[in-house]
């Protein structure tokens, strides 16, 4: 005699499609609760540009100093920045906060001429912008020899 009761077909199956409908069930309530949190936590955050118009500043002149040369002429003193970032951000650029400047350390200056230099930006701390546009790659700069001469000065020509 066999009192062990087997399992017939139809009951087997049936709890296996349970388990399935369960895991899809579950699957299903999972997903769709990652779809609604997912799309009501992310915040809409806006993006704009801001036109900035900096005076180019010169860096490294010490090396002009040393060889008695200054900086003469220069077609630029001016350079128009755009900046792209978030709203919250960009708003409260201002032109002091990026600087534009030219490093005359860049080239090889012996003598006075006309040399070209790649115009440079700082943003110092602020983060998360970037450069869309800015109105000059480069400036010709005229360099050459400082002199100096002594006029002597008389004072028996002042009146009073």
């Amino acid at each position: 005699m066999n009192f062990v009761k087997t399992p017939d077909k139809s009951s087997y199956q049936r709890r296996t499609i349970k388990k399935a409908a369960l895991w899809l069930a579950a699957f299903a309530v999972a997903f769709l609760l990652w779809f609604y949190v997912s799309s009501t936590m992310t915040e809409n955050v806006e993006y704009i540009e801001k036109n900035l118009d900096l005076e180019i500043q010169y860096e490294s002149t010490q090396i002009l100093t040393e060889l008695g040369l200054g900086i003469e002429q220069s077609d630029f003193d001016m350079v128009t920045m755009t900046v792209y970032g978030e709203k919250t951000v960009v708003e409260k650029i201002k032109n002091k906060d990026i600087k534009a400047y030219v490093d005359i350390s860049d080239e090889n200056i012996t003598e006075a001429g006309l040399y070209k230099f790649n115009v440079k930006f700082d943003t110092g701390k602020i983060k998360g912008i970037s450069c869309t546009y800015q109105s000059l790659e480069s400036i010709n700069l005229t360099i050459d020899k400082n002199t100096s001469q002594e006029v002597p000065i008389s004072s028996t020509n002042i009146s009073l």
